[in-house]
């Protein structure tokens, strides 16, 4: 199963740099300004130099599972890389099954009233957890 997956490195990577930026200097997640973020720093993480790098390199959506496999997708909004992923991967023949989720569900990562309660979208959890009792 890959819930909303990250396949293309870079735009992950410039995600999580806009997220960080605007944390820092916009939603109002910290009272008083903020010390400045050290080049390796990211979200709150002192990250190895290279492991951005790595992540960035990633290309995901370019990468085809054997024939016969069966994954679940399941995201709130669909990207150019993960409908490239499923093409790719139905082409080879592989069987992927798709779950849309209301996109208004999916978390506001910068609601500065929301911050440490969003990793749980309830309604979200709730659909996938009946889809798949469905399925046994």
């Amino acid at each position: 199963m890959l819930w909303a997956p990250a396949l293309d490195g870079e735009s992950l990577v410039s995600a999580w740099r806009e997220q960080h930026r605007r944390q820092l200097h916009v939603t109002g997640r910290f009272p008083k300004p903020p010390l400045p973020a050290g080049d390796n720093e990211l979200l709150g993480f002192v990250l190895d130099a290279g492991l951005l790098q790595a992540l960035q390199a990633w290309k995901c959506d370019q990468v085809t599972l054997p024939a016969g496999s069966r994954i679940m997708l399941v995201q709130w909004r669909a990207t150019a890389s993960t409908e490239e992923f499923v093409h790719r991967q139905r082409a080879a023949g592989v069987t992927v099954e798709y779950l849309q989720l209301d996109a208004g569900d999916e978390p506001d990562w910068d609601n500065p009233d929301h911050f440490e309660t969003q990793i749980f979208p309830r309604r979200a959890v709730n659909r996938l957890a009946s889809h798949l009792a469905e399925m046994a």
